[in-house]
C-alpha cells in the first residue's frame, strides 16, 4: 500500500471516531508571533491567511472536502477503497 493509500484511510478513521475536522490542522499559534531565525526564514512569521490558502490546497491535491477535510467519495471509489466509502457516506 503506498502513502496515498493509507492517508485517506488514516483521516476516515480519525473523523469516524475522533470527530477531527479542518480546526484540527493547525500550526501553533508561535509560528505567527515569533520570527524564524533560519537562515532563509529569518525574522520572518506565518500569515494565517496563508496557512488556510495551503490547507485548502492540501486538501484540493489529496481530493478531500475543505470544509470537513473528509477524502471526497470520488477519491474513495478511485482508491478502490469502496467499504471505507460505504462506511463513511452511509452512515
Amino acid at each position: 500500500m503506498i502513502i496515498d493509500d493509507v492517508l485517506p484511510v488514516e483521516q476516515a478513521f480519525n473523523l469516524r471516531v475522533g470527530g477531527f475536522s479542518r480546526k484540527n490542522d493547525r500550526v501553533p499559534s508561535m509560528f505567527f508571533e515569533k520570527p524564524a531565525d533560519g537562515d532563509k526564514w529569518r525574522g520572518k512569521t506565518f500569515k494565517k491567511e496563508g496557512i488556510e490558502k495551503m490547507l485548502d490546497d492540501y486538501y484540493d491535491c489529496r481530493g478531500w472536502d475543505k470544509e470537513t477535510t473528509a477524502p471526497k467519495k470520488e477519491k474513495l471509489l478511485e482508491l478502490e477503497l469502496e467499504d471505507i466509502a460505504e462506511d463513511l457516506y452511509h452512515r
